[in-house]
């Protein structure tokens, strides 16, 4: 089968990128691969055939919209014809196969409902575009979307009939993500004992994440003498809407005295095992997101098998089956709720250690060469093969 897809840049490090460079890997074994991009690092696979698409400098909607348009002529023109051509949101206009990571009208409501964020800019105009294109006007053979909420949202906003979407979820990879020994020096660095019970979570944008609920669980519990949970908090917050930079969040935990509990590590490489050892510093993962498309990093501290506290949006509502691979979240704009759910985990460590087994199950069935397999299965039943 001869393959093609799209990414603007192509690297392991990021959620879409990586979703196309695992693809394309694994397909790579048994078929032939070729991707177009504007770049790409960690592209050392000599079975894959790699396509420079020039664009212009500058902010993401400038080079976004050439992307999509020497995409859109060059398949119907004069690219070499493929059996497949997958992309991933608006990256070209005559696709077989539309990867939907996330919908953006959708994102765009829950930015007005809940962020105050009104203002239509540049990039919301082409996204929106593009999705109206491809999605109302039937401009696909096939749409993957990551989670069933996504699915949801695409019958929703653009009427796509439900036989036409295929949930297929992202994919981690197994051996980067796994349960390893802690690291001695990042536990010292941090101040972790061997008597404290450690939540991580791994966010960039903070408001949607839920990390204020978060902070505020951790005031409930500290205030009932649970002084003995700790929070790592990886990464750093983005600023938009009402959503607020670093230092609101480091205000808080200052406010509430919980500066010995709460630790801001700032960004993590999420290539090169890094990523995986903040994983291992942790005896539970906390991921109460508002909304979410999927949520790469539930899947990754599955992997790692640690037991999950998450809500069902995204991956949550398809992957965990509560009380047994982890626990969802009813309301996740309820700390005491939140507070609740690390008590139980936090207080039975033979608990966390049998969810946590289940998690790494779960995590396996989502192995990247399982969700490889599954979208060959799709492309053969386009095909009619």
């Amino acid at each position: 089968m001869k393959i093609a897809l799209t990414v603007e840049e192509y690297t392991k490090r990021g959620g879409i990128s990586r979703y196309v460079a695992e693809l394309a890997e694994h397909m790579a074994k048994e078929h032939e691969v070729h991707i177009y991009a504007t770049s790409w690092r960690d592209a050392d696979n000599k079975d894959i055939t790699f396509h420079k698409v020039r664009t212009l400098p500058g902010p993401l909607v400038i080079r976004q919209i050439p992307f999509t348009v020497q995409n859109t002529l060059g398949f119907k023109l004069s690219r070499p014809g493929y059996d497949i051509v997958h992309i991933n949101g608006g990256e070209s206009l005559c696709p077989d196969v539309i990867t939907a990571h996330s919908i953006h009208k959708a994102g765009m409501e829950f930015k007005k409902n809940n962020e105050h964020i009104r203002g239509l800019g540049f990039h919301d105009l082409y996204a929106l575009t593009t999705e109206k294109i491809n999605y109302s006007y039937r401009n696909y053979k096939k749409i993957i979307a990551d989670a069933t909420s996504g699915k949801r949202e695409l019958m929703k906003y653009y009427n796509v009939p439900e036989e036409d979407i295929e949930v297929i979820p992202l994919g981690v990879d197994l051996n980067e993500f796994k349960p390893d020994p802690t690291d001695a020096a990042l536990e010292k660095a941090y101040n972790i004992s061997d008597d404290d019970v450690v939540l991580i979570i791994v966010a960039t944008e903070f408001y949607r994440k839920g990390v204020e609920e978060l902070i505020e669980s951790l005031r409930i519990l500290h205030t009932k003498g649970h002084k003995n949970i700790k929070l790592l908090i990886v990464g750093e917050a983005r600023v938009e809407g009402v959503r607020k930079d670093d230092s609101f969040y480091r205000g808080l935990v200052k406010k509430y005295g919980l500066d010995k509990n709460i630790i801001f590590t700032g960004a993590v490489d999420s290539n090169n095992m890094e990523l995986t050892k903040y994983y291992n510093l942790a005896d539970i993962f906390v991921f109460p997101t508002k909304y979410e498309g999927f949520g790469l990093p539930t899947i990754e501290a599955m992997a790692c098998e640690l037991p999950v506290i998450v809500g069902p949006s995204g991956a949550g509502e398809d992957l965990i089956e509560s009380g047994k691979n982890g626990f969802l979240l009813g309301d996740v704009n309820n700390p005491q709720e939140i507070a609740d759910k690390i008590l139980i985990l936090s207080q039975d460590g033979k608990l966390r250690k049998t969810i946590g087994k289940a998690a790494r199950e779960t995590a396996q069935i989502c192995s990247w060469d399982n969700i490889a397999r599954r979208t060959i299965k799709l492309y053969e039943e386009i095909l009619g093969c």
